[in-house]
């Protein structure tokens, strides 16, 4: 079980990350007749961050594990 916990970390970072940028496509944009473009532009650094966050929590438990076999 305990090495189930980073695995459901990643995962979950993965998996909100995900659904930041489902959102960001969804909503989509528009542009307003003045020129103004109207986009959820926060979601796309929100899904970069929660990715590198998931992949660093992946790497982190790889390298625990290689260190407590060998």
């Amino acid at each position: 079980m305990k090495k189930l916990i980073p695995n459901r970390t990643s995962m979950t970072l993965c998996i909100i990350g995900l659904l930041c940028l489902l959102t960001y496509a969804l909503i989509g944009s528009h542009i307003y007749d003045d020129g103004t473009l109207i986009e959820p532009f926060g979601l796309l650094p929100l899904f970069w961050v929660f990715e590198i966050l998931a992949i660093t929590a992946y790497v982190v438990q790889l390298i625990k594990g290689f260190n407590e076999r060998y």
